[in-house]
């Protein structure tokens, strides 16, 4: 089973880029961020687009920003949308049950540009996904969570590691508490499994720029997370570049899609 992570950053600007994606990887599961679009749109537009590709598909979309979405080659079982109590940061989490799993797709908020208050509601965000992952049916059952977390969970995901400079750990994305968080979400029994098949390796998922790219200069804030049933059917996993290189020819790139393989 193939299953992936992708920030889209526009359905409607990218779905191109989705579809020969979609077409060149075949992926069983898939879940999206920033899809930016809402379920209206969704359900006219592109759910019979992605049947047509083989794809049940589920969305929990807003329009011009957020928004995420689960496209699966299996029936899916669509859970509660949002995280509770939190839906005022946007639509950032959808719970499919689908081909055995759980599978649970998130946009973390960003929280920079925001002052301390954007970190505390960002933390805030957090907290409260930790609580809706304590849910029986996230470990009952063989479980996922994926997507654009925001946060560099180490040093070594960081280019910065890489070249041998500090960094600000006062800004989001790398900043302690954060860091911790995901900590907490491994020592909890969800576990990085990017790392478990590539734990030394120079791994990332996002450039600031072209330029950036160029230089390998990246971060590593796309994140698939499994719990032990997961893991144990772990084959491999890869974050794969051919997207980003596309876009990158034309427009500025941003994210780029992680694949994990499962027995």
């Amino acid at each position: 089973m193939r299953i992936a992570t992708w920030n889209i950053d526009s359905l409607e600007q990218r779905w191109d880029d989705l579809l020969r994606w979609l077409r060149e990887n075949r992926p069983d599961i898939v879940g999206l961020q920033e899809t930016k679009t809402n379920d209206d749109e969704f359900l006219e537009n592109y759910a019979p687009k992605t049947q047509a590709e083989g794809y049940h598909a589920a969305s929990h979309g807003q329009a011009g920003q957020c928004g995420v979405a689960v496209l699966s080659r299996h029936p899916l079982e669509v859970k509660p949308k949002g995280l509770p109590g939190k839906e005022d940061l946007g639509r950032r989490l959808l719970t499919v049950q689908t081909a055995g799993l759980s599978f649970t797709t998130v946009y973390v908020p960003i929280a920079s540009g925001k002052g301390q208050s954007g970190v505390e509601r960002k933390l805030g965000w957090l907290d409260a996904l930790g609580e809706y992952l304590r849910e029986p049916a996230h470990k009952d059952m063989p479980a996922v969570l994926c997507g654009d977390f925001n946060i560099a969970p180490e040093p070594v995901d960081g280019w910065r590691h890489w070249h041998g400079k500090r960094e600000d750990t006062s800004k989001p994305g790398f900043r302690d508490d954060e860091r911790s968080w995901i900590r907490s979400l491994r020592e909890a029994g969800w576990f990085d499994l990017v790392r478990e098949c590539n734990p030394d390796a120079r791994l990332f998922s996002w450039w600031w720029s072209k330029e950036f790219y160029r230089q390998d200069k990246g971060l590593r804030l796309d994140l698939v997370f499994g719990n032990q049933t997961v893991r144990d059917r772990l084959q491999s996993a890869q974050i794969v570049h051919s997207p980003y290189e596309d876009r990158g020819r034309t427009k500025k790139p941003d994210h780029a899609p992680v694949i994990v393989d499962l027995a």
